[in-house]
């Protein structure tokens, strides 16, 4: 048995993988590469054959708790998001969610309502950031005449800017 001893990454893996419900473990090995996978592979196999390893499943498991508690934070996760898609793809996730949220919490019959005596600009814009199964139901509670210069300018435009998206959907926020 092995006291005090660091134990290897493929080794850590292979507990972290124990751990795992299967569905869970099927999503995340598809993200693995065929060497990253046959190094967990052959770790999880060594440490399955060998049993008796208790004491190193604990140290390892005192490490991830140590590491959870220093990680666990927001900035940890914004980081790692950062790190794996990009500055501006992480960005975008808290944007898409505000606008998620705003169809969550409205009816397209009040934000109709709201937008049809906005610009056709405007109209447009939230037309392209709202998901689009509740911006299809939108366009049905929209006057025509707003609707077909919205779409107009929808399919004209350039990119909005970030900062410009996230007022309008502040004031749409504010307007529900």
């Amino acid at each position: 048995m092995q006291t005090n001893h660091a134990v290897d990454e493929p080794t850590k893996a292979a507990y972290l993988v124990m751990t795992l419900k299967k569905d869970v473990l099927a999503k995340d090995l598809k993200h693995l590469n065929e060497s990253e996978l046959s190094r967990l592979k052959h770790a999880y196999e060594r440490e399955q054959a060998v049993g008796g390893k208790e004491e190193q499943m604990l140290q390892v498991d005192k490490e991830f708790l140590e590491a959870a508690s220093s990680n666990g934070t927001a900035e940890h996760f914004k980081e790692a998001l950062v790190l794996a898609l990009g500055e501006d793809n992480a960005a975008q996730i808290p944007r898409q969610d505000r606008w998620r949220s705003i169809a969550s919490k409205a009816k397209p019959t009040a934000l109709a309502a709201i937008l049809k005596d906005e610009r056709p600009e405007v109209v447009g814009i939230v037309l392209s950031k709202l998901p689009a199964d509740y911006s299809a139901e939108l366009i049905f509670h929209l006057p025509p005449e707003v609707l077909g210069r919205s779409i107009e300018c929808l399919a004209t435009s350039a990119p909005i800017a970030s900062a410009a998206s996230d007022a309008l959907a502040q004031a749409l926020e504010e307007a529900l």
